[in-house]
């Protein structure tokens, strides 16, 4: 019979039954548009429809609230959709906000890559794992660690500094600090320049 039953969720949405068989929560515009009725019946195909654009609409607008909270990878959207929604529906929902650029794969990795060099000091091997992790390529965190602008020695000096200026007068010491510098993403060559450039930089001063 496909006897549809409405009943009212929160704000404009609402639970939809098909013959008491709960099939999704709907905007009321969505209901507008396909003129859906309470304890009204309709075709078999005119309900898929209804659901199909119906579920793709409640997708967008769940996403939109997500983003509206942090940004999101598309992996990390899709993963998130995915609690609620089915695998296809949450891949077409992220591939329409991508289409639309709300979401942005490459400013997204942009913008954590950033944070991660200028506040945590993160090393180019750290940020490109760690972008991975969000599900960004390897390709497009790449090209987005190589857009901003730092020095690997400064950054490395500068941590040092901050963390490690009493912790190079011996051997033992040094390579200790060498290995948590390796742990942060920063190359062996760059660590080893900016502790000559200190060595030297304090051996002047005498």
């Amino acid at each position: 019979m496909n006897i549809i039953s409405i009943q009212r969720k929160k704000g404009n949405y609402y639970n939809i039954y098909c013959d008491d068989d709960f099939i999704g929560v709907f905007h009321k515009n969505t209901l507008l548009d396909f003129k859906i009725e309470n304890q009204k019946s309709y075709e078999t195909s005119h309900i898929q429809k209804f659901k199909l654009e119906g579920t793709l609409r409640y997708a967008k607008d769940r996403a939109l609230l997500f983003l509206g909270y942090r940004d999101y990878s598309s992996k990390e959207l899709t993963q998130k959709l995915q609690k609620e929604f089915s695998p296809e529906i949450a891949k077409k929902t992220v591939e329409n906000l991508s289409e639309l650029g709300i979401i942005d794969d490459l400013k997204f990795a942009k913008n954590l890559a950033r944070r991660l060099i200028e506040n945590k000091n993160r090393g180019f091997k750290r940020v490109l794992h760690e972008l991975q992790l969000k599900g960004i390529d390897r390709e497009t965190a790449t090209q987005a660690i190589n857009s901003i602008d730092f020095d690997s020695v400064e950054l490395i000096l500068k941590v040092i500094c901050k963390k490690y200026m009493n912790k190079l007068n011996n051997f033992e010491s040094e390579q200790k600090v060498i290995a948590a510098l390796l742990r942060q993403g920063h190359s062996y060559d760059d660590i080893k320049n900016a502790i000559y450039t200190l060595k030297q930089k304090n051996d002047n001063n005498f």
